[in-house]
């Protein structure tokens, strides 16, 4: 049931459809609380609703579930851009950096 809802609230958000986006992505994870992929989704779904703490929540507990998450420290890079704190957001953009470099020398 989690993957359903992931790909529910993944179309729903790609329709802007936030808020039931949010609904489908929150579902997912009641059935899979480590369910990265809807983890991912939902912190950029709080940053587009303009729930900034939220989605930092979210996606730091993303990057707690899947600590090799580019996406994860990207998006949590960008968040708190948005915010302001800036040693904060280049020292996720170095993490994911490193992280892709990893990614594309495995390969």
């Amino acid at each position: 049931r989690d993957q359903e809802h992931y790909e529910r609230g993944l179309r729903l958000a790609g329709e802007q459809r936030l808020e039931d986006a949010r609904r489908e992505l929150e579902l997912a994870l009641e059935a899979n609380p480590g369910h990265a992929d809807s983890l991912e989704v939902l912190g950029v779904v709080f940053e587009r609703l303009g729930e900034l703490e939220r989605a930092i929540e979210v996606t730091q507990r993303l990057i707690a579930v899947a600590p090799l998450s580019i996406m994860g420290h990207a998006n949590l890079s960008r968040f708190y851009m948005l915010q302001g704190r800036i040693p904060e957001a280049e020292e996720m953009q170095g993490k994911a950096r490193v992280l892709g470099w990893r990614e594309q020398l495995t390969e």
